[in-house]
């Protein structure tokens, strides 16, 4: 009954049309949603998890045949024939809770015998407001008291023309929202779309607001990520719990705050994940694919080298952070395999690696055809392997600030080659929009969130950007389908990474941190990368291999004996450290 949703509404509107053409307009709803009250209780009595989704589903099919035959005009005549045998409608409308309930009593009984079998759920009151208010010309207030159903209805005001249809698809309305706490988004057996979708329409414009939002770990507390529905917390380079901290250490915060060897490389992000997750930190901001194209560049080091094939090759890193992709994996989407696998994130879109002189977030001239060649490639193959997000760079392209470039970031990125993940800012990477930084920041707010960035990272300024960005929304200067489209895309990397089933971190990943086995992966590693640039004075007279039983050797220079210097950047801090205190 349930299994084809187009074609169950289109068989139900054929059917709700015919029923109207042959009789009286009340009649037909009240048995409809009588019909349909008896089924959707006794299903919810036999197997209550599972049928919740299909009840839903039924009703807004239900819901969508009766809009469309109130558009057609269909049962105009039965309508107005009730409404004038109401007698005088604005005093029946402006009466309070039980002269309606008296008016209908008929409706009432049948959601009075659902509230009774199902007194131990819960209400979604998003869902209710969000439902209640797609009613034109009908003002309800509703008061919930959770966890039981609804216990008061209090009508201010229905408009004199309401209609006997409005009347029971309200009701009806009220009757589905009763089946309470198996709501779809909580159900891990239901499509992630319909998921989706499902508590996209439970969330305000302030909720919505939140998730767009990643803000530093030094400037959240418990109270602030209620307050402001903070969607995402990053560490920034040295932002630790505290000096030294353990792995219990980053579970305990994390947990506080949530209440050119393609194989190697795959193997390398597979460790990185299982100890990242083990910290309780699933996301991480790699890899990067930019194509390093000026050795002057201070970044390099970030790069996996110059040449675009040989970058394309390393984006296997992706497959070892998030798992290997299913089959029947649609392009574009993301995918996280499992509670040891965390969302990766190609980094920074696009041309990084191109700037003139090498000049850190300077500016790319190249030309379309070069871009294409050069630096969009890697996104190809990051997208193909079902990375879950993208960052943009600071950088501009031809004059352009990528945070500001829709052209690239949605008419590219999103519609042409069909990522369906989120994309997100870098670090204040939106103040950068101006010059100097920060100088209009309600334009920056307004440029990059219109361009196509769905999660914007504001370290410690994010009171202002919400408030601005609230204010765009409600000035309708920025449109709610653009917060909609940007918290979706939010929400599906968030179900598939399964943080509603799984929220808190995983204590039994402890071990994983500093195993044996992944540091025989990083002196591998380590062992691969080397470079040897010169081998003795002569090419005749080499100096490698040493001999097994040699004389004793110096090792001199800066980085002899600074464990924190020979690891470089990212390593505890964004620019590295110096010195053995801080390794194990």
């Amino acid at each position: 009954m349930f299994s084809d949703a187009a074609y169950f509404e289109k068989a139900l509107k054929e059917e709700m049309l015919e029923d109207f053409s042959k009789g009286d307009l009340v009649c037909q709803l009240t048995d409809q949603c009588k019909r349909l009250k008896t089924d959707l209780s006794k299903r919810h009595k036999q197997k209550p998890d599972k049928d919740f989704a299909h009840l839903k589903q039924h009703y807004i099919n239900l819901e969508l045949a009766l809009q469309h035959a109130k558009e057609k005009n269909v049962c105009e005549n039965s309508w107005e024939k009730q409404r004038q045998t109401s007698g005088n409608n604005d005093k029946v409308w402006k009466n309070q809770n039980d002269s309606l309930i008296a008016e209908l009593n008929w409706k009432m009984l049948e959601i009075n015998d659902l509230k009774a079998q199902l007194q131990d759920k819960t209400i979604a009151n998003a869902e209710m407001r969000e439902r209640l208010n797609k009613l034109k010309g009908k003002y309800v207030d509703t008061k919930f008291e959770k966890p039981s159903v609804v216990r008061q209805l209090t009508v201010h005001m229905i408009r004199s023309k309401m209609s006997y249809l409005g009347i029971i698809v309200l009701l009806s309305i009220l009757a589905v929202a009763a089946v309470a706490d198996d709501v779809i988004y909580k159900d891990p057996k239901q499509p992630i779309a319909a998921r989706l979708q499902d508590l996209l329409g439970r969330m305000t414009v302030e909720e919505k607001i939140g998730q767009m939002v990643q803000i530093e770990r030094i400037a959240a507390t418990p109270d602030i990520m209620r307050h402001y529905y903070i969607g995402s917390l990053l560490s920034g380079g040295g932002s630790v719990p505290n000096p030294k901290a353990t792995v219990v250490d980053w579970i305990n915060m994390v947990n506080e705050f949530q209440n050119g060897d393609p194989d190697l490389v795959k193997r390398i992000g597979s460790a990185t994940a299982s100890e990242v997750r083990a910290t309780g930190i699933p996301y991480a901001f790699a890899p990067c694919i930019a194509v390093c194209r000026d050795p002057r560049w201070g970044r390099c080091y970030e790069s996996y080298g110059e040449d675009t094939k040989l970058v394309q090759s390393m984006t296997e890193i992706i497959l070892g952070l998030q798992g290997e992709i299913p089959k029947d994996s649609r392009l574009g989407v993301p995918y996280v395999a499992g509670k040891d696998k965390v969302a990766a994130c190609a980094k920074h879109f696009v041309a990084d690696g191109g700037t003139t002189h090498g000049i850190d977030e300077n500016n790319t001239v190249v030309s379309e055809q070069d871009m294409l060649k050069i630096h969009m490639p890697p996104y190809y193959d990051a997208i193909i392997k079902g990375v879950s997000t993208v960052m943009v760079s600071y950088s501009s392209l031809n004059g352009k600030r990528m945070h500001a470039n829709g052209d690239l970031i949605t008419g590219y990125l999103k519609d042409k080659l069909g990522f369906k993940g989120f994309v997100i800012s870098d670090w204040e990477g939106i103040d950068r929009i101006t010059s100097p930084p920060h100088s209009n920041y309600t334009y920056s707010v307004q440029a990059s969130i219109l361009a196509g960035i769905d999660m914007v990272m504001v370290p410690n300024n994010y009171i202002e950007f919400i408030n601005d960005l609230t204010l765009l929304v409600k000035s309708k200067i920025i449109p709610m389908e653009r917060i909609d489209d940007a918290v979706s895309r939010i929400l599906r990397v968030k179900f598939t990474m399964g943080l509603f089933e799984n929220p808190l971190a995983d204590f039994s990943l402890v071990n994983e941190v500093g195993s044996q086995a992944h540091r025989e992966i990083a002196r591998e590693a380590v062992r691969k990368s080397l470079v040897l640039l010169k081998n003795g004075k002569q090419v005749n007279d080499p100096i490698l291999p040493l001999p097994k039983m040699g004389s004793k050797i110096l090792v001199a220079g800066s980085h002899a004996d600074n464990l924190g210097y020979q690891c470089g950047g990212w390593t505890i801090g964004w620019q590295g450290f110096s010195g053995n205190g801080n390794t194990t």
